[in-house]
């Protein structure tokens, strides 16, 4: 197996803390479009009817699951961040 040099774990946390700001960023911008929808539609939920409440719930579901999932993501790259630099501390 590879040995892996200390530039490139430092070049790893780069991007692995780039990524995270990037997806953090990704999950607001779509919960902020699903957040204006549900309220565009909630404005003309009394001409649409049944039809609007279910697209808004099916909206609201997405919403909390794509962040749900960017979170894991994120933990998940925390992680494996603070592994790496655990990793460099010790080789340094």
């Amino acid at each position: 197996m590879k040995k892996v040099t200390a530039d490139e774990m430092r070049w790893q946390v780069s991007q692995l803390k780039k990524d995270k700001l990037v997806y953090a960023v990704e999950s607001a911008a779509v919960s902020l479009v699903v957040m204006v929808l549900i309220f565009g539609l909630g404005i003309a939920l009394p001409i649409v009817g049944l039809y609007a409440q279910t697209v808004m719930r099916l909206l609201l579901i997405i919403a909390v699951g794509y962040f749900l999932y960017m979170a894991a993501g994120n933990t998940k790259r925390c992680l494996k961040i603070r592994k790496l630099e655990r990793m460099l501390d010790d080789q340094g």
